[in-house]
């Protein structure tokens, strides 16, 4: 801890002492943030005032300004004129103490997310909130860089949702597996199980049968066509550039009539 750094900054540190200072009640939930911080993590007694650790780390840490004006609320407006909060972390006000953000630039947590006690998180992690499920992360998480943790479609075993013939897998489903909160590779885990229990859902209970021209086309389909891959990935790069193209050509066209 540099104290001498810390009398140069009193001014601008001196406004987030005082309000501190004033609620004891939000004074001991950001004493536990504090306490969390990797510097300070199982070296700290629990106490009244953290007084010279709040301004070290307010000073040197912009992750854990965000937190701290989270905190205090309604003053963050002006003290945040005094040091500045980093513009692409949004916190939920759901988020229990102990909470220890490390370099968490570009982190979303959506203001209806909630989050227990003691959890860590890193840089690039969006926590979302779908219209079926609110995501809760317990005590004691560890959430680590480029995490996206979303509510997702609730769906039973087979993938199935609540319409018909409407079946949600991956990323987009909360079928109970892994909670209601997963990390991208489980998702990729429930693809591969999910996807499969869909399909032969699907082919033995789907309400659209499919037409004889349509068996008839899987009975000839020769599979040799797509045997050179390099082919393939050739004519269809050529594909998707004509498409590309004629694009471009049309929204050029469509310029010239605006300013002929």
């Amino acid at each position: 801890m540099n104290k001498l750094k810390i009398w140069a900054n009193l001014p601008r540190v001196l406004p987030h002492i005082i309000c501190y200072a004033l609620n004891k009640q939000k004074r001991m939930i950001i004493n536990k943030d504090i306490m969390a911080r990797p510097q300070y993590r199982n070296q700290l007694k629990e106490k009244n005032f953290l007084t010279w650790e709040l301004c070290s780390t307010l000073i040197d840490e912009a992750e854990f300004r965000n937190l701290f004006y989270m905190r205090i609320g309604a003053p963050r407006h002006l003290l945040n004129i005094l040091l500045p909060k980093i513009s692409s972390m949004r916190l939920s006000p759901h988020i229990g103490e102990g909470f220890c953000p490390i370099h968490s630039y570009s982190t979303i947590i959506n203001g209806a997310a909630k989050i227990g006690n003691n959890c860590t998180i890193y840089h690039c992690v969006t926590i979302a909130v779908e219209k079926t499920g609110v995501p809760v992360i317990g005590d004691d998480v560890t959430i680590g860089a480029g995490a996206i943790i979303m509510g997702g479609i609730k769906v039973d075993h087979e993938s199935r949702t609540t319409m018909d013939n409407l079946y949600a897998i991956g990323e987009t489903a909360c079928n109970g597996v892994h909670g209601r909160n997963r990390l991208a590779s489980n998702s990729l885990l429930e693809s591969l199980v999910f996807a499969k229990r869909a399909a032969l859902d699907i082919t033995e209970n789907a309400v659209v049968k499919p037409t004889q021209d349509e068996i008839t086309y899987f009975d000839t389909f020769d599979a040799e066509k797509y045997a050179d891959e390099s082919k393939i990935d050739g004519e269809y790069a050529e594909l998707v550039n004509k498409k590309i193209e004629e694009a471009d050509k049309a929204y050029e066209e469509s310029q010239k009539k605006n300013y002929a």
